[in-house]
């Protein structure tokens, strides 16, 4: 009868606080009899001392299960309405985005530091969550498998909600690959995407150790997992994000390349597109230089390599072409080679590799043609 008394009670403290965490058995059979309550905000630690003062009256630890049960619930609940909370402030944070960067260090926005403040705001409610009260056999979130791999995640949400707050506010939620938000607006979209790139930079670096020495300080646990959860998650975000901006540059280069034919040649120069080509580099360049110029060699190699994979293969379906005009391909790809490399691997110089194989293997043969034979013929007629 107590036990049973125990178990109406515990589904009535579940229809009050937490409906949704009633067991589907229970709502099937009693559904028509709950009452219908208001939300309702109640602390983890009034029914956990409400055990242990019924432990102290001499309940039993079977008369109390559903109880004890009962707690575990209402904290793993209040806790994910916690991480939802933070998460879904995180994100609205997107909304107020201004994409200017503040050069102190690392370069970034004043996101980082709002998204920190965020999170900081939740350790109390954390810390309230996942404390003990002490009583004999109350169970720790973290000691069971199925609870601790759930608040790994749950945690691992609370870190990585910056780049749902990033994709919110570069409009990349409902897009996967070929965003045509980015596309619409070039030259604004690959400024927001350089900052962005910056901003995850930043929280990699820096806010994610912050955070979770804050979060082992209130109760959590295994941090070292949860830290490096969410900074492979951020890191594979930050790769999408260097994706799409890279897409957007690249671009140009079908464009740029698609009306290449050699039939009007240069006056023994570069010919026009490889000039417009390198230009471009140029712009490109700068706009990386203004916003993040630790990202230069990572992004113009990338860029650069596309560039000349893409004008390689435009080259090779040319067909019936003259000595003239493969001279000026000659030429086109030397100067293109000249100019960019050092940001092309020596296996990407084709000509230059070449020479190099070439002046390797016949470095005999080369030097002795260019030696002088003066010396030489003289001594033969004394």
């Amino acid at each position: 009868m107590l036990i049973n008394t125990i178990n109406v009670s515990s589904w009535l403290i579940l229809n009050a606080l937490v409906p949704d965490a009633l067991p589907e058995s229970v709502l099937r059979k009693y559904s028509e009899q709950f009452a219908k309550w208001p939300s309702i905000t109640s602390s983890p630690l009034t029914h956990q001392s409400c055990v242990s003062f019924m432990l102290d009256c001499n309940f039993t630890s079977e008369q109390l299960q559903p109880l004890l049960e009962l707690c575990v619930t209402i904290r793993l609940k209040c806790l994910s309405k916690v991480i939802e909370r933070v998460t879904q402030g995180v994100i609205s944070l997107g909304n107020g985005e201004i994409w200017k960067l503040e050069h102190a260090g690392l370069s970034k926005t004043n996101l980082p530091d709002l998204y920190e403040t965020e999170v900081n705001n939740s350790m109390v409610q954390i810390r309230q969550i996942l404390s003990s009260s002490n009583y004999s056999n109350e169970l720790d979130l973290f000691s069971r498998e199925r609870f601790r791999s759930m608040l790994v995640d749950l945690f691992t949400m609370i870190l990585t909600s910056v780049r749902d707050c990033i994709e919110n506010a570069l409009q990349l939620r409902s897009c996967t690959r070929r965003p045509s938000t980015l596309f619409s607006d070039r030259t604004a979209s690959c400024r927001k995407l350089l900052i962005a790139i910056c901003n995850i930079e930043y929280v990699v670096e820096n806010s994610l150790l912050t955070i979770c020495r804050r979060l082992t300080e209130n109760g959590v646990k295994y941090g070292d997992i949860i830290f490096e959860k969410s900074k492979g998650e951020l890191l594979v975000f930050r790769q999408n994000l260097m994706k799409y901006y890279l897409q957007i540059k690249c671009s140009t280069f079908s464009s740029m390349f698609g009306s290449v034919n050699y039939e009007d040649l240069p006056n023994e120069e570069a010919s026009d597109y490889i000039k417009e080509l390198i230009m471009y580099l140029i712009f490109i360049q700068t706009e990386i230089c203004l916003l993040a110029p630790h990202l230069m060699r990572e992004i113009l190699s990338l860029i650069i390599q596309n560039a000349f994979d893409q004008l390689i293969d435009r080259l090779g379906h040319i067909q019936n072409i003259s000595l003239e005009q493969t001279t000026q391909i000659v030429t086109d790809v030397t100067a293109f080679e000249e100019s960019v490399q050092n940001f092309l691997s020596l296996k990407t110089r084709l000509f230059q590799r070449s020479l190099r194989n070439f002046r390797a293997a016949m470095q005999m043969a080369i030097a002795s043609l260019n030696c002088d034979h003066t010396d030489a013929n003289d001594s033969s007629d004394i």
